[in-house]
């Protein structure tokens, strides 16, 4: 089954629909609540399992499928990578960062064949994570001062 969000539901979205997966239950909590604070709709999971199981619920049932994913790469279950590789198999479209303390070049060059927007190296700074979704999204990327000095991982 073929799934894209589409540029018509990226043209006048007032809510952007963000799935957050990562193991660290402090740095989810964190990660989620900067994007709630920018207006984005945060659905959480915690291990990569969770995460594959979640979309190809709302895939099957098509359900609301989220805009945009973000994934740690290292979680029980399924990695990141894991899942990325599986949405790319069965031609899912869902825009796709990962973020990970552990990424070489090995890491990179996968989720890039596997079309991953990004990998994020943790520590980074919440402007960096903005501006990728935002860029991704079509957004105009907010100014840095609401969230300067914040960073996650």
């Amino acid at each position: 089954m073929e799934v894209h969000p589409g540029d018509a539901k990226r043209l006048d979205r007032s809510v952007w629909r963000v799935l957050v997966a990562e193991d660290d239950v402090e740095t989810m909590s964190l990660i989620s609540w900067g994007l709630r604070l920018h207006g984005y709709q945060v659905d959480q999971v915690t291990t990569g399992k969770e995460l594959f199981e979640q979309l190809t619920s709302r895939i099957n049932e098509r359900g609301e499928v989220p805009d945009l994913i973000l994934s740690d790469v290292r979680m029980p279950g399924f990695s990141g990578l894991e899942v990325l590789s599986c949405l790319h198999r069965v031609d899912v479209d869902i825009p796709f960062i990962l973020m990970s303390a552990y990424s070489d070049e090995e890491t990179r060059q996968r989720a890039a064949s596997d079309g991953a927007i990004a990998v994020l190296s943790k520590p980074f700074e919440f402007e960096q994570l903005l501006g990728v979704i935002a860029t991704t999204l079509g957004q105009k990327p907010e100014p840095p001062a609401t969230s300067r000095g914040l960073s996650y991982g």
